[in-house]
Parts: C-alpha cells; structure tokens; sequence
C-alpha cells in the first residue's frame, strides 16, 4: 500500500487518523474505527435478514467515518483509553515500587540489627583477647616456675632414692 497517491491515501481512514495522529493513539483510533465497521455490518445484517451491506454502503458508511468531526472523535476516545491505561500502569509500577521499597526497607533494618549484633560481638571477642593475652603471659611464666620446682623436686627425690639405695647397698656389704 506504498505505492498509493495521495489521493488514493486521503479514501483510506487508515492513512488520514496517522496523518493526525501518528502514534498509539493512532492506532487504537483506528482500532475503534475496525470495531465500529465490523458492528455496522453486524446490525446492518440483522436490519435486513442476514443480507450484507454492498459495497456501495459500506462506501457511504466509510465516508461519514472520515468527517473531521468523526476522525477527531475516535481520536479523542483513543487519547483517554491510552490515558487510562497509563494511569493504571502508573498505579501498578507504583504498587511494585512500593513492595520493594518496603522489601528494602526490611532488608536494611536486619542489615543494621546483624551489623549491631556483629559489632557487639567483635566488642567482646576483643575484650576477650585482651584478658585471654594478659592471663596467659602470667599464665606462661607461672606454668614455667612450677615446672622448674617439679623438676628440681624430682631430682631431689631422685637423688634420695640413690642415695638411700646405696647407702643400704654399702652398708650390706
């Protein structure tokens, strides 16, 4: 259908709502426009026995469609349908924006909590180390002193019982 004159476009309702408006609203004009023509023939079959319009009819029909009046009526309808439906998935993404916002929301306050309860535990674990490293320097030195006198202690002992040992052995003979 490119290759039509202007002419040719200008019988077309197609071509004269795009040359008014050329984008969505456009085209569920010109939706509507579909739907009003199928209903034409639908009521005009049933206005006469089942009988379709002729072409000649459908020719007239088509010509009071393309008014400028007409035209900017199914523009007009298309314009609040196309609003309508902007309105409503405005409410939607606002809705989805809503859940998430409340989801991150969620999500940040057990983030601060387990960060309060990480602090408070590094707190404490550093506390620990503080005392656990002091105690077990004294602890060190402590456990060395103990194990010099255990040492001296069994060597004493040791020396005793050779000492006693032998003493008896000498004494025998």
């Amino acid at each position: 259908m490119t290759d039509l004159t202007q002419a040719e476009k200008d019988k077309f309702f197609y071509y004269q709502i795009m040359k008014l408006e050329g984008d969505y609203a456009g085209r569920i004009a010109y939706t509507l426009y579909k739907k009003n023509k199928i209903d034409y023939i639908v009521a005009y079959k049933i206005k006469n026995n089942g009988v379709k319009p002729t072409d000649e009819k459908l020719k007239e029909w088509q010509e009071s469609e393309c008014l400028d009046s007409k035209l900017k009526s199914y523009i007009k309808e298309a314009k609040n349908i196309t609003n309508e439906f902007n309105k409503e998935l405005r409410k939607t993404r606002e809705v989805d924006l809503d859940k998430k916002t409340r989801l991150l929301e969620t999500k940040e306050k057990d983030l601060k909590e387990k960060d309060k309860h990480l602090n408070k535990r590094e707190k404490e674990l550093n506390e620990r180390n503080k005392y656990c490293q002091v105690k077990q320097k004294g602890a060190n030195w402590v456990s060395l002193g103990l194990n010099l006198l255990a040492s001296f202690i069994f060597l004493f002992l040791c020396w005793l019982i050779v000492k006693y040992y032998f003493g008896k052995q000498r004494r025998n003979i």
